[in-house]
Formats: C-alpha cells, sequence, structure tokens
C-alpha cells in the first residue's frame, strides 16, 4: 500500500513537471513538425459520450520536443448515433490556432493529416503546411506524399526549394506506447489517466538516459516550486496545491473559472492565518 501510494505521488509530481517544462516554442528555421490528435479513454453517460483526447505535436527526430495538450472537456462530447456507435469530435480551428500560438514557432513545415482545423492560418504565424488523406475517399487512405516547399531561406543559407516527405508516422508511433501505458486504468478517474500519459510523455522525452539522473532532476525541480510555501500548504496534495498557487498569481496564470480561483483564494488565506496563529501559538509556549 504505502509503495503504492508513493508511486500515485510521484506520478502527480512527474505530470506537473511535464506539464510545465514541455516546449513553448517548437519549430522554426523550416524545422519539420508533425501534429495529430488522439483518444486515450471514453465514458458513456447515458446518450452522451465523454472522450479523453490529446493535441500532440513532435519535431522529428527529436525526442525532447513532444508537446501534449488534453482538449477541454466541452470540445469532447459527442452523441451516440442511431446505430450505437460514436465517434469523437473534430478539431475546432480554435482549439489549432490556440494550440499552434502557444507551442510552434513562425518558419515551421507542419505535418498533420486531412482535418478540416489544420488547414486554417493561424494569426502572427508563417507556417508551411503538408498534409495528408487518411480518409478512403479518393482513392484513400494515404500516409505519405512527396512535398516541396518553394523559397524556403534558412539562417545563414540562400533561398532554396525545401523538399519534405508529408505524414504523421513519427507521431502516431508515439500514440501506441502512450496507449499501452494506460492499459488497466480506470476511465471513470481523468486525471489517472492524465498521470499515465504524462509519464509516458517523461519516458518519451528520456529515452536511454540514467532514470536515477532524471529522477533526481524532477525532484529538485518538485522542491523549488514548493520551498517558499507554508508547511501547511506545501503538505497538501499536489492538485489542491496547485489551486493555491494559481490564486497566489492571478496576475500571470489564467486559467480555471473565476469561481474556483476565489475558492483557491479563500482557501489560502485561510491557510496562511492558521499558519501565522500556529507560528505565534509555539512562541507563546513556555519552555
Amino acid at each position: 500500500k504505502r509503495i503504492e501510494n508513493m508511486r500515485h505521488r510521484w506520478q502527480g509530481v512527474l505530470s506537473k513537471f511535464v506539464e510545465e517544462t514541455q516546449s513553448r516554442s517548437q519549430g522554426g528555421d523550416f524545422q519539420q513538425v508533425e501534429v495529430d490528435e488522439t483518444v486515450v479513454r471514453k465514458q458513456k453517460v447515458g446518450d452522451t459520450v465523454a472522450w479523453q483526447t490529446f493535441v500532440g505535436s513532435k519535431v522529428r527526430g527529436q525526442r525532447k520536443f513532444l508537446v501534449l495538450q488534453k482538449r477541454g472537456f466541452a470540445n469532447s462530447l459527442s452523441k451516440v448515433r442511431p446505430s450505437g456507435l460514436s465517434a469523437p469530435p473534430p478539431l475546432t480551428t480554435a482549439e489549432w490556432q490556440s494550440f499552434a500560438s502557444e507551442h510552434l514557432q513562425s518558419n515551421t513545415v507542419v505535418h498533420t493529416d486531412g482535418a478540416q482545423a489544420y488547414c486554417a492560418p493561424v494569426p502572427n504565424l508563417h507556417l508551411r503546411h503538408d498534409s495528408v488523406s487518411h480518409s478512403t475517399k479518393k482513392g484513400g487512405p494515404y500516409f505519405t506524399k512527396n512535398c516541396t516547399h518553394k523559397g524556403v531561406k534558412k539562417v545563414d543559407k540562400r533561398k532554396s526549394n525545401l523538399k519534405t516527405v508529408a505524414g504523421t508516422q513519427c507521431i502516431d508511433g508515439t500514440w501506441t506506447s502512450l496507449k499501452r501505458s494506460c492499459l488497466g486504468v480506470n476511465a471513470k478517474y481523468p486525471h489517472k489517466i492524465e498521470d499515465h500519459v504524462r509519464e509516458a510523455q517523461f519516458h518519451s522525452w528520456q529515452g536511454s538516459a540514467d532514470p536515477w539522473h532524471t529522477m533526481g532532476s524532477v525532484l529538485r525541480w518538485h522542491q523549488d516550486s514548493v520551498k517558499d510555501l507554508p508547511l501547511c500548504v506545501s503538505l497538501l496534495p499536489l492538485r489542491q496545491r496547485k489551486e493555491i498557487i494559481e490564486a497566489a498569481h492571478l496576475k500571470t496564470v489564467a486559467t480555471t473559472s473565476a469561481a474556483l480561483r476565489n475558492r483557491a483564494f479563500d482557501a489560502a488565506v485561510v491557510l496562511a492565518r492558521r499558519e501565522v496563529a500556529l507560528q505565534s501559538a509555539l512562541q507563546n509556549i513556555k519552555p
């Protein structure tokens, strides 16, 4: 039991570490980045199906540049069809533009499948886009396609034509290992699924690196992130502590609803008062 609890705590810390440290600026200089989405779990409630879907991007040939972002709950719901089947809702243009603005740089060659959202331009970003259609229509499915981009000017080089092979095989291989890590996890607990996904993402980053060294770097990061918190806050579970930290940095963190931020802020105030009262009581105790 204790070992199992320790593992859950480690996964919670690791999940937060991966979310905080994953790349925010992929591509640039016409690097090739594959973007795709995958479903790791689904849960049926009445005539509605909730899908746990992640959008991911990966720079070809670089392990560390695997980025995953979970789709919002509102965009992950679909109705059961009369046939009894259901399919996850397609990626929206707003989701694609938000993801690209947060994680991609200008002058990047983006490889995707045939989803319509990827065709939408991203404000303030200059992207070259290649796509392949996985649909069975028009003679498909297609998995690779030779493409040529004209007038490409890399850093310290003259303009030339860039020949690429469109496709998402690189990130598709990542989905296989990621889903394997979620086998046996109950879909009723979405945060458990996400912890396993983040753990698989972390292992994908490290490859054959020394596991003890990488574990030490995660624990040092965690120690630095909680050293300035009051004792009563630092001992809370990771997810509660996250709400309180976000409430303390409202000017820089724009995440959940105002009601949740207010509750977290109130909790932070109460805990801080308890900490002050406890310290005052300890000082008044006679030796």
